[in-house]
């Protein structure tokens, strides 16, 4: 994980191999995560969704690179969050974003909120603030994730 943060913040955007830990495969072949997304309910970005597929590491922020760019929104850092969907969880945390997040409801890092320590588990229905932008996120097949 953290090479993957490592990685992504030095410029290598280039997804890991597959079998690097994007989720358990089904019997098809697909992994198990492959229908979650963050839906943008209010801010700059309102109405556009974000499909997490591909993984299992996704950077959020203003960076030009990141997997999902947040340049539309003045309020979110360069590198303001990552979201693993490894291990058929799925889990977030703030990057050292100055405002940090809010989740559902409840301020984590940033100046004013609890450090984040480690990672957060979320699940379908799970609101993200980030910047000035309300996601909540969506996960099809609920069943298959791990909490």
């Amino acid at each position: 994980m953290e090479a993957d943060v490592a990685r992504f913040a030095a410029g290598n955007t280039t997804p890991p191999p597959q079998g690097s830990g994007a989720g358990r495969l089904g019997g098809n072949g697909e992994s198990l995560l492959q229908n979650i997304s963050l839906t943008c309910l209010a801010g700059p970005l309102k109405g556009q969704s974000f499909r997490l597929a591909g993984g299992p590491v996704f950077i959020l922020g203003r960076y030009s690179k990141a997997s999902f760019s947040l340049a539309a929104d003045p309020a979110a850092s360069h590198l303001h969050f990552l979201i693993d969907t490894s291990e058929n969880r799925i889990r977030i945390i703030d990057l050292g974003a100055t405002n940090g997040l809010v989740i559902n409801e409840r301020h984590m890092g940033g100046k004013q909120g609890t450090p984040f320590t480690d990672f957060v588990h979320l699940k379908s229905g799970d609101t993200i603030l980030a910047g000035a932008c309300l996601f909540r996120l969506s996960i099809v097949d609920e069943a298959t994730v791990i909490t």
